[in-house]
């Protein structure tokens, strides 16, 4: 029992400083898996339909079918605007950030502050590459299924109730073929933004040290700019007592 409270205290530190997908259990894995081979199989799906004598209830039920198809679809175009506009704006931040690396390394001296603005950096750039990887995976190419033509016309016939039952399965089928493609572009955006505010966080930590340390180090580098004047100044003054003898 101590050693899962454990566990599950060092989990949630983890997760708070580097978050990871939750994997599903063994079970559920099964259950979509097996959702996946009834309701994907579209002959299966549209057998079931065609139990249905109501003619109205039918319609009913295409409506409703083609909804929750349209939905995904829309849910799947939200996903990848988002991801595109995330992307350009991790791009330009890694930029920045590279920049202000530099700026730290010409106006910080090596020291404490110096070391501890490197670390800190190199904690931001790491968060928005994870965040820019997680949405390049929100972006990219995966097997999804839509409506042709050749589903509908390869069918048709004078039985409206037919065609119904059909438009009705392909609705379900393709929805349930492309649940996994969606819900993994979506699990990757949720990921994409969780890197993205732990960067901002950390950004916003590395501008308030930076500022600390440029009001801090000027006033070391003038004591010392002022003790090499005050040797100058001395050697100075032994020159000209030389001369002078």
């Amino acid at each position: 029992m101590k050693k899962s409270n454990l566990r599950n205290h060092l989990d949630s530190i983890r997760e708070f400083f580097w978050p990871l997908l939750e994997s599903k259990s063994t079970e559920q894995k099964n259950l979509d898996k097996k959702k996946k081979r009834e309701y994907g199989d579209l002959d299966w799906v549209i057998k079931k339909i065609s139990n249905i004598d109501n003619e109205n209830y039918l319609k009913d039920f295409s409506s409703r079918c083609k909804e929750f198809y349209e939905n995904e679809e829309k849910r799947l175009q939200t996903v990848e605007s988002k991801a595109a506009l995330f992307l350009g704006a991790e791009g330009l931040i890694i930029a920045l950030i590279i920049n202000f690396g530099g700026a730290i390394k010409s106006n910080i001296k090596m020291g404490f502050f110096w070391y501890m603005l490197m670390t800190i950096l190199f904690i931001t750039i790491a968060y928005f590459f994870m965040s820019a990887w997680y949405t390049l995976k929100a972006l990219g190419r995966k097997s999804y299924y839509q409506i042709g033509e050749s589903d509908l016309i390869n069918y048709l016939d004078n039985d409206y109730k037919n065609y119904l039952s059909r438009l009705s399965g392909i609705y379900i089928s393709n929805r349930v073929k492309n649940y996994e493609t969606i819900n993994s572009k979506v699990d990757s955006m949720v990921m994409a933004q969780e890197y993205f505010k732990r960067g901002l966080v950390t950004v916003f930590i590395l501008s308030i040290i930076f500022i600390l340390a440029l009001v801090a180090v000027p006033k070391s580098s003038a004591s010392g700019e002022t003790t090499i004047l005050k040797m100058n100044k001395c050697h100075l003054n032994q020159i000209g007592k030389s001369k002078v003898f």
